[in-house]
């Protein structure tokens, strides 16, 4: 779950959930949860990017409300988003998002850190369409993914984990977006396991 907000959920201690479930990024806390076989993320297309890549993420809005409209931006969804000729997310994934749930389409587990994986990729993405030389096609595909993903920072290369693992049909993820100063690179676990919880939508 990536959740638009100013705090993050606590941590409870002696949960079951695994404690790589909730995690802070540079971009916001993820924390894992499990969801039903037929929550409608299931029911959402696989953005452009992570089709081309071949890691088949969905995404669902869950709509958070904030008198601040800017709590409720997620630079996660929107870099999920991207076009892949263009380098835009479309107008409904810009702003003002909010919570979303990310799962994979295949059912397959997705731990936060492959999630940070496949995000900073669309990051590094979008900087190439920065450079003014138009859509970077010779990223758009799995083996660049994971070559790319081999010539990175040792810092970075932490981070780097294979995405096709078995694991709970119904896992998924929601992204917390709450701004935090000072963060790595990477995924940083907190204290503790995470709460687990099933989310019905």
């Amino acid at each position: 779950m990536v959740k638009a907000g100013r705090s993050l959920d606590p941590v409870v201690p002696g949960s079951a959930a695994s404690r790589l479930t909730t995690a802070q990024s540079a971009s916001g806390s993820i924390r894992a949860v499990i969801i039903t076989e037929d929550h409608p993320v299931f029911s959402r297309p696989v953005p452009d990017v992570p089709r081309l890549i071949e890691v088949p993420v969905v995404l669902y809005r869950v709509g958070t409300q904030s008198s601040n409209q800017a709590d409720l931006d997620n630079q996660i969804a929107t870099y999920l988003n991207i076009d892949a000729d263009s380098g835009f997310a479309l107008p409904e994934w810009q702003s003002h998002v909010g919570t979303i749930i990310v799962a994979r389409k295949d059912r397959k587990s997705l731990l936060p850190q492959h999630l940070e994986g496949v995000w900073m990729y669309c990051d590094r993405i979008l900087d190439l369409f920065g450079e003014g030389e138009g859509a970077p096609r010779m990223l758009y595909s799995r083996k660049a993914f994971e070559d790319l993903s081999m010539l990175a920072s040792p810092l970075e290369r932490t981070c780097r984990l294979k995405f096709d693992f078995l694991g709970p049909v119904t896992s998924e993820l929601k992204l917390n977006r709450t701004p935090r100063r000072h963060l790595g690179d990477c995924l940083t676990p907190l204290a503790g396991p995470a709460q687990e919880e099933p989310v019905s939508e």
